[in-house]
Formats: structure tokens, C-alpha cells, sequence
């Protein structure tokens, strides 16, 4: 997955329609919508079966819940 600034800085370098497509063409760009604190409520609420509800809610993408929930994971472990 591309970030939309990797795609954005290739453009202003000049690289061509073409290969921006060669290179991009067929990859979903991830443009993450910007909420305060909805990490917290993300961990709050997960029960571990309401992952795409809580996707729904916080409108960001299942993978987005997963990391969230992952990184959690790993900080408490290593806490």
C-alpha cells in the first residue's frame, strides 16, 4: 500500500503519467482521515469480534483496526 505523498513526491520529481502508472497502477493508496483520540476508543471497544464495526464507526479502513489493535498488543506485552 502507497501512501498518496510517495505518488504526490514522484509527480513533482517529473516523473511521467506512464510511469506513474507502471509503477502505482493497480495499488491502493491509503489516505488515513485525521481523528483525535479514536486509537484510544478503537482499543476501548474492541472485543475482538466488532473489528469492522468499529471501522465503520471510526471510518478508517479493517486494516487500520487490526494495527491499532496489534500495536496494543505489542506495547502491553512489552510493558
Amino acid at each position: 500500500m502507497f501512501e498518496i505523498k510517495e505518488i504526490y513526491q514522484d509527480i513533482k520529481d517529473g516523473m511521467s503519467l506512464q510511469k506513474v502508472h507502471k509503477k502505482y497502477g493497480g495499488f491502493s493508496i491509503y489516505v488515513p482521515k485525521v481523528q483525535e483520540n479514536y486509537k484510544n476508543e478503537v482499543i476501548k471497544e474492541f472485543n475482538g469480534y466488532n473489528q469492522a464495526s468499529l471501522a465503520t464507526k471510526y471510518n478508517v479502513s479493517l486494516n487500520t483496526i487490526y494495527k491499532i489493535i496489534r500495536e496494543h498488543r505489542s506495547n502491553e506485552k512489552n510493558s
